[in-house]
C-alpha cells in the first residue's frame, strides 16, 4: 500500500504504523520523527553566536510587517511546526512598565513577501539530504512585506518593568518563549507561521524553528 493511499484511507495511527514498516517493523518513533526520517523536517536558525537581529521591525514596537520570522508554506504544501524557541536579550529597562514582547502565530491566507529582509536557507533535519526546501523563510525586517498579515496567536510572553528604584539595580536574565505544541496547526499552503519579538525599548534575539513540511494532499485528501 502507497503512502498516499494509506493517507486516505488510514487514520495518523496507521499511517505511523505505514511509516515505520518502510523504516523497519523494530522502529519505535512517533509520526513526526518518521516523517524527520522520510526528509520532511527542516529547520531554520535566526541570529548567530553572540550576533542577535533586532527585533520590532528592526527597532523596538511590533510591526505587522516587519517580524522577526516568516515561514511561508506555498499552495501545494503543508507546514506543521515542531518546535520554535525564541531568546531576546532585554536591555536595561529605564522607566517603569517598559513592555517586552514575544508572538508567534499563523496566517492562514497568504505568504509573506520578502520585502527588506535576510533570506533563510533551512537545513533538512536528515543531515544527509542536501536539497533545497520546498518553501522560503525571510527573517530581520527592516522593510516591510507586501502583505499584511492576518495573525492568529500561538504562543506569546509578555513582561512589564517594575524598576522599584534605580533603573541601573534591575536585572532581567531571561526572556525566551519556547512553542513545541502537543497537537500543532497543520497549515495549509498558500499560508505563513510568523514570529515577532520588540518592546518599549530594543530587543534583540535569537530563533531556532523546526518544521515539517509535506503534500498537502496528504491531509486534505483526509477531509
Amino acid at each position: 500500500m502507497s503512502l498516499d493511499l494509506a493517507v486516505k484511507t488510514l487514520d495518523f495511527a496507521s499511517v505511523e504504523q505505514y511509516l515505520r514498516s518502510l523504516l523497519g517493523a523494530g522502529l519505535q518513533a512517533d509520526w513526526r520523527q518518521a516523517l524527520i526520517a522520510r526528509g520532511f523536517g527542516w529547520h531554520i536558525q535566526v541570529g548567530a553566536l553572540t550576533t542577535p537581529i533586532a527585533g520590532g521591525g528592526n527597532g523596538t514596537v511590533l510591526d505587522l510587517e516587519q517580524p522577526e520570522l516568516a515561514i511561508n508554506c506555498p499552495a501545494g504544501y503543508a507546514l506543521i511546526p515542531l518546535r520554535i524557541m525564541v531568546e531576546c536579550q532585554i536591555g536595561l529597562q529605564t522607566t517603569d512598565a517598559h513592555e517586552n514582547e514575544i508572538v508567534i502565530g499563523v496566517d492562514r491566507t497568504q505568504v509573506q513577501t520578502a520585502g527588506t529582509s535576510t533570506t533563510e536557507v533551512p537545513m533538512n533535519m536528515r543531515t544527509d539530504l542536501t536539497t533545497t526546501a520546498p518553501f522560503t523563510c525571510f527573517s530581520a525586517y527592516t522593510g516591510d512585506g507586501v502583505a499584511t498579515p492576518v495573525i492568529t496567536e500561538l504562543a506569546r510572553k509578555q513582561a512589564t518593568t517594575d524598576v522599584q528604584g534605580a533603573a541601573a539595580t534591575l536585572n532581567v536574565y531571561t526572556f525566551d518563549l519556547l512553542y513545541e505544541p502537543l497537537h500543532p496547526v497543520m497549515l495549509i499552503g498558500p499560508g505563513h507561521f510568523v514570529v515577532y519579538y520588540g518592546g518599549d525599548i530594543a530587543l534583540p534575539g535569537f530563533i531556532q524553528a523546526s518544521v515539517l513540511a509535506i503534500p498537502s494532499n496528504l491531509l486534505t485528501s483526509l477531509s
